[in-house]
């Protein structure tokens, strides 16, 4: 139960534009090392992913506002981290605790909203490929 004990990313999502001015008044004023890139709804194979796009000579700070992180399986927003298998574990313990107190609690029935996902494989070796997103038959996604 303890990711719903904490308030930091609930706070993210339910502020969200109070976040997205500190993170531009801190980028600003030096708070987070520029240059930045910040990658908004979004999921990435690896936190490092988007380091190949030098500015310059230099390697951008990533500043991730609602990113998923594949392969460390933990939600980022406003560098307050989630780890989501935790999320989903108390989830199901909630979720059994009130199938027993409320009946007819029905099944996962999806939802949610479309992410860009980004992998090694988006970019090609000279960077974005320009094609990694058109040659899939199911984007964009339907509304």
């Amino acid at each position: 139960m303890e990711p719903f004990r904490e308030a930091e990313v609930r706070n993210t999502l339910e502020h969200f534009d109070e976040y997205l001015d500190r993170a531009s008044v801190e980028a600003q004023s030096g708070a987070i090392q520029m240059p930045v890139l910040i990658p908004v709804d979004i999921s990435l194979s690896n936190r490092r992913l988007l380091e190949q796009f030098q500015i310059g000579d230099r390697t951008p700070t990533c500043y991730f506002v609602r990113a998923y992180i594949g392969d460390e399986g933990i939600f980022v927003n406003y560098g307050h981290e989630v780890d989501i298998a935790q999320l989903r574990k108390s989830s199901v313990e909630v979720r059994e605790r009130l199938a027993g107190m409320f009946g007819g609690i029905q099944d996962d029935q999806g939802g949610g909203s479309p992410v860009l996902v980004l992998t090694e494989e988006t970019f090609g070796s000279n960077g974005v490929t320009g094609d990694a997103i058109s040659d899939r038959s199911d984007w964009p996604p339907s509304t």
